[in-house]
């Protein structure tokens, strides 16, 4: 699934950082609607956040980026693959599973990626999903899967699971200087 957002200030407010909005807040969240059947949906869904420039008609420009992969639960073991390796793994650019090089966050664990809330504003944390966004602003895509090729993915228990599930990304922006 991929949902596509326009991030922006409102005109001659000057550049904001974005960030995942505090920890207290829930920044990434899996709910389940209906009764699971098993975990293995939310173990193994993954969201990814990419970002893209934009122009002052609203069209991309230059490359989308990959900032984060997000797993609602921390990673371990081995996946289904037959040269399946322990923890977070993807495919690129062959057949056998690698460690990532993208930078990736589990289990609420956000690693800097969240401006912390103090009173009723918000303090830039140490990566920024987008830096400077102005009046233009960025493309923000959210893209959802299950993930198979690690641990927490096993379908056939999936495919059996009558419920369905929402992903909710909150986000905090915080003044550039």
């Amino acid at each position: 699934l991929k949902g596509e957002y326009i991030l922006y200030t409102i005109s001659d407010t000057g550049f904001a950082d974005v960030y995942l909005t505090d920890p207290s807040e829930n920044p990434v969240e899996v709910t389940v609607n209906g009764d699971a059947t098993t975990d293995t949906i939310p173990k193994s869904l993954r969201v990814g956040l990419t970002i893209q420039d934009v122009d002052a008609n609203g069209n991309d420009t230059g490359s989308e980026v990959l900032k984060c992969v997000y797993a609602p639960y921390t990673v371990e073991g081995k996946g289904n693959d037959a040269s399946a390796i322990d923890g977070w793994a993807c495919i690129n650019g062959s057949a056998t599973p690698v460690v990532p090089s993208y930078q990736h966050i589990e289990a609420g664990n956000y690693d800097g990626w969240c401006a912390s809330k103090v009173g009723e504003d918000y303090v830039a944390g140490s990566e920024a999903i987008a830096k400077r966004v102005g009046y233009n602003g960025v493309i923000l895509r959210v893209y959802i899967w299950m993930e198979g090729t690690d641990a927490d993915c096993v379908n056939n228990a999936a495919a059996e699971d009558t419920a369905t599930y929402n992903v909710t990304v909150r986000l905090a922006g915080v003044s550039a200087e």
